[in-house]
């Protein structure tokens, strides 16, 4: 299982893709990893090195708060699933 703040921080790069409007091949190369590892960072399933953290920032122009931001709320995956619904909106609006 995976850890739930490797899990979070994988919702919240899912999230900022998907908001940018990235496939995962996109994504994956933009920060120079190979897609497997870009989907399990995205599962949660392999933590994001300091690095790797970096490259995202620069990647997706957001500082390192915004994968960890909201963390310690107990909702915390509530709002990120609510905050991904609302993107899956955006999209089919237009």
């Amino acid at each position: 299982m995976a850890n739930p703040v490797d899990a979070y921080v994988g919702k919240r790069i899912a999230l900022r893709r998907k908001w940018l409007g990235l496939s995962v091949a996109e994504a994956a190369a933009a920060i120079a990893t190979d897609l497997a590892t870009f989907e399990r960072y995205e599962a949660g399933a392999e933590r994001v090195s300091a690095v790797r953290l970096r490259a995202l920032c620069e990647a997706f122009d957001v500082r390192p708060t915004f994968f960890f931001c909201d963390e310690s709320t107990p909702d915390a995956h509530a709002q990120v699933l609510a905050q991904l619904q609302c993107v899956r909106l955006r999209r089919n609006l237009q």
